[in-house]
């Protein structure tokens, strides 16, 4: 299973992380992955177009490389970080997403 987290409040020791995405594939958890931080760095006022794309764009997504394989490797923009692995620990086993927009408001209104 491969995991993909996250952490509000990274650095100084009061790093927090949530998982939210795991994935039997590399590619499903890779898409999430650059989804998330495409999200983060857009938000971003700073940061060009061809900003964006070169960091989206890194040697760690690109299969020819064959950089990642079990290592876990981490990215963000300011005090927000995503990082992905491979684990192969029992509880990562159940493939786990984020609600939908219904389950979510669902689960508010209760």
């Amino acid at each position: 299973m491969y995991i993909v987290k996250k952490c509000d409040s990274y650095g100084h020791g009061r790093n927090d992380w949530k998982t939210i995405y795991t994935s039997p594939d590399r590619e499903g958890a890779i898409a999430i992955f650059k989804q998330e931080l495409r999200y983060e760095l857009e938000a971003d006022p700073n940061l060009t177009r061809d900003q964006i794309n070169s960091r989206l764009d890194s040697y760690y997504f690109n299969n020819t490389y064959g950089y990642y394989t079990n290592r876990r490797f981490q990215l963000g923009h300011g005090n927000v970080w995503f990082s992905m692995m491979k684990s192969e620990s029992a509880e990562n086993q159940t493939p786990a997403m984020r609600p939908d927009r219904t389950a979510l408001l669902d689960s508010i209104l209760k």
